[in-house]
C-alpha cells in the first residue's frame, strides 16, 4: 500500500515521503496512529503544498539568520552587571542571558550559544552563536560594571 508519512518514522522514512509498505503495517500501525495516510491524490497535493510553505519559511529564516549574524559581527552585545570588589561578577553572564539579548534581533529563529563556562569577569569576550542551525557567528560580548 502506498502511504504518505505524516511524521518521521524510524526505519521507514521522513515526514512527507511517499512509501510503499505492507498493507497490514499501514492499516494496523501507521494509519491508526496518525503516522501516515493513504497516498490519495488529495493527501499528496496537501503534503506538496505543506512542503512548499516549509521551504519558503526556511528561506526566510535563513535570510533572517544571515542578517542577524551581520549585525552581531558589527556590534557587540553589551551586558551591565554588578561587579564585586574582587573584580568578578556577582551574577555570571550565561548562555540564557546571551540568547535573551539576541532574541529581539532574531525573532523566532533558533538560537544556540556555545560557552565553555559562564562569563564571570568584566571585559570583552568572544561567544559562538549558531542561528537557525546553519549560520554561525563569533560575536563579541562586552561585560561592563553597573554602578549602583
Amino acid at each position: 500500500m502506498k502511504v504518505i508519512l505524516l511524521t518521521d518514522v524510524k526505519g521507514v522514512g521522513r515526514k512527507g515521503d511517499k512509501k510503499e509498505v505492507a498493507d497490514g503495517y499501514a492499516g494496523n500501525f501507521l494509519v491508526p496512529r496518525g503516522l501516515a495516510a493513504p497516498a490519495t491524490s488529495g493527501v499528496v497535493r496537501g503534503v506538496e503544498e505543506a512542503k512548499a510553505v516549509e521551504r519558503k519559511k526556511s528561506v526566510r529564516a535563513r535570510s533572517r539568520a544571515r542578517s542577524v549574524a551581520r549585525t552581531l559581527r558589527k556590534e557587540p552585545l553589551i551586558f551591565e552587571e554588578k561587579v564585586s570588589p574582587a573584580g568578578t561578577l556577582y551574577s555570571a553572564v550565561t548562555g540564557e542571558k546571551i540568547v535573551a539579548a539576541v532574541r529581539p534581533l532574531a525573532g523566532d529563529i533558533d538560537i544556540k550559544v556555545e560557552l565553555d563556562r559562564p562569563i564571570k569577569e568584566p571585559g570583552e569576550h568572544r561567544v559562538r552563536i549558531t542561528l537557525n542551525n546553519d549560520t554561525t557567528v563569533d560575536a563579541r560580548c562586552t561585560v561592563r560594571s553597573s554602578e549602583e
